[in-house]
């Protein structure tokens, strides 16, 4: 599992074993908002550099990218036949990258 701080280091997006990816508000030391309806344990998540998305793989082998703003899914890139283990957005936000096992 990891956290990572959005880029404007107001956010920590935690993943968990427990299906759920969690957004924490720095500033107050609460959850903000709990993503849901993963189909397994989530071992990695990524903040685009604009702070504005969420990548999250699953180990099912699907990334979902969330709309951080109304917390709505706005894709699920499918087609991976191993595990995807993390994953990490290119520094201009283009492109994400996938780490397989």
């Amino acid at each position: 599992m990891e956290c990572v701080f959005s880029p404007d280091g107001d956010t920590l997006a935690s993943a968990s074993d427990d299906k759920t990816v969690r957004l924490w508000d720095l500033e107050w030391g609460h959850q903000r908002t709990c993503l849901v309806g993963h189909e397994g344990c989530i071992w990695s998540v990524a903040f685009s550099p604009d702070g504005r998305m969420l990548a999250q793989p699953q180990m099912i082998g699907t990334v979902r990218l969330w709309a951080l703003k109304d917390s709505k899914e706005l894709a699920r890139l499918s087609g991976h036949e191993g595990r995807i283990w993390s994953i990490a957005f290119s520094p201009d936000g283009a492109y994400a990258g996938f780490g397989l096992r």
